[in-house]
Protein backbone atom coordinates (compact mmCIF):
# COMPACT_ATOMS: atom_id res chain seq x y z
CA UNK A 1 0.00 0.00 0.00
CA UNK A 2 2.70 2.23 0.67
CA UNK A 3 4.53 1.91 -2.46
CA UNK A 4 1.45 2.34 -4.62
CA UNK A 5 0.14 5.20 -2.74
CA UNK A 6 3.89 7.26 -3.25
CA UNK A 7 3.49 6.01 -7.15
CA UNK A 8 0.08 7.47 -7.33
CA UNK A 9 1.23 11.03 -6.18
CA UNK A 10 3.99 10.93 -8.02
CA UNK A 11 2.35 12.07 -11.13
CA UNK A 12 0.38 14.89 -9.05
CA UNK A 13 -1.02 15.81 -5.77
CA UNK A 14 -4.11 14.55 -4.98
CA UNK A 15 -7.21 14.80 -2.72
CA UNK A 16 -8.07 11.40 0.07
CA UNK A 17 -11.03 11.03 -1.96
CA UNK A 18 -8.71 11.00 -5.36
CA UNK A 19 -6.48 8.45 -3.31
CA UNK A 20 -8.90 5.78 -2.19
CA UNK A 21 -10.77 6.03 -5.68
CA UNK A 22 -7.49 5.17 -7.58
CA UNK A 23 -6.13 2.57 -4.58
CA UNK A 24 -9.70 0.95 -4.18
CA UNK A 25 -8.84 0.94 -0.81
CA UNK A 26 -10.68 2.55 2.30
CA UNK A 27 -10.77 5.92 3.64
CA UNK A 28 -9.10 4.49 6.93
CA UNK A 29 -6.76 2.72 5.37
CA UNK A 30 -5.55 5.45 2.88
CA UNK A 31 -5.42 7.69 5.90
CA UNK A 32 -3.55 5.26 7.89
CA UNK A 33 -0.84 4.88 5.26
CA UNK A 34 -0.55 8.90 4.37
CA UNK A 35 0.36 9.16 8.06
CA UNK A 36 2.86 6.53 8.39
CA UNK A 37 4.51 8.22 5.11
CA UNK A 38 4.00 11.52 6.55
CA UNK A 39 5.85 10.60 10.13
CA UNK A 40 8.58 9.35 7.71
CA UNK A 41 8.53 12.75 6.22
CA UNK A 42 7.51 11.32 2.61
CA UNK A 43 4.12 13.09 1.98
CA UNK A 44 2.86 15.92 3.20
CA UNK A 45 -0.46 18.11 3.04
CA UNK A 46 -0.52 20.69 0.03
CA UNK A 47 -1.74 23.68 2.13
CA UNK A 48 -1.04 27.36 0.25
CA UNK A 49 0.84 30.03 2.07
CA UNK A 50 1.54 27.15 5.26
CA UNK A 51 4.80 25.50 4.49
CA UNK A 52 3.77 22.10 2.12
CA UNK A 53 3.47 24.70 -0.75
CA UNK A 54 5.77 27.36 -0.39
CA UNK A 55 4.35 29.95 -2.62
CA UNK A 56 0.78 29.19 -2.53
CA UNK A 57 -2.35 28.59 -5.12
CA UNK A 58 -1.53 30.56 -8.77
CA UNK A 59 2.48 30.87 -7.56
CA UNK A 60 3.32 26.76 -7.20
CA UNK A 61 5.28 24.94 -9.97
CA UNK A 62 2.11 21.93 -9.58
CA UNK A 63 -0.55 24.21 -9.72
CA UNK A 64 -2.16 23.12 -13.52
CA UNK A 65 -2.48 19.49 -12.36
CA UNK A 66 -3.26 20.28 -8.19
CA UNK A 67 -6.67 19.25 -7.45
CA UNK A 68 -7.54 22.33 -5.01
CA UNK A 69 -6.68 24.76 -8.38
CA UNK A 70 -9.55 22.91 -10.11
CA UNK A 71 -12.95 25.25 -11.17
CA UNK A 72 -15.33 23.53 -10.20
CA UNK A 73 -16.61 24.39 -6.77
CA UNK A 74 -15.17 23.61 -3.82
CA UNK A 75 -17.22 22.17 -0.77
CA UNK A 76 -17.34 24.45 2.71
CA UNK A 77 -14.34 22.60 4.46
CA UNK A 78 -11.91 21.95 1.94
CA UNK A 79 -11.09 18.66 1.55
CA UNK A 80 -6.92 17.77 1.74
CA UNK A 81 -4.73 17.75 -0.64
CA UNK A 82 -1.64 15.38 -0.13
CA UNK A 83 1.54 15.72 -2.33
CA UNK A 84 5.23 13.75 -2.08
CA UNK A 85 8.25 15.87 -0.32
CA UNK A 86 11.00 16.43 -1.92
CA UNK A 87 12.30 13.55 0.20
CA UNK A 88 10.06 11.19 -1.72
CA UNK A 89 10.87 12.53 -4.93
CA UNK A 90 13.97 11.38 -4.75
CA UNK A 91 13.36 7.85 -3.92
CA UNK A 92 10.29 7.43 -5.77
CA UNK A 93 10.60 6.18 -9.46
CA UNK A 94 9.36 8.82 -12.32
CA UNK A 95 6.05 7.40 -13.82
CA UNK A 96 6.50 5.36 -16.76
Amino acid sequence: MLEELLATLRSRPKTLRELVRTLGAGAGQVESALLQLRRGGYVDRAIPEQGACHTGCGHCSVKNFCPSNEPEPQPAVAEETWRLTDKALSRVAPPA
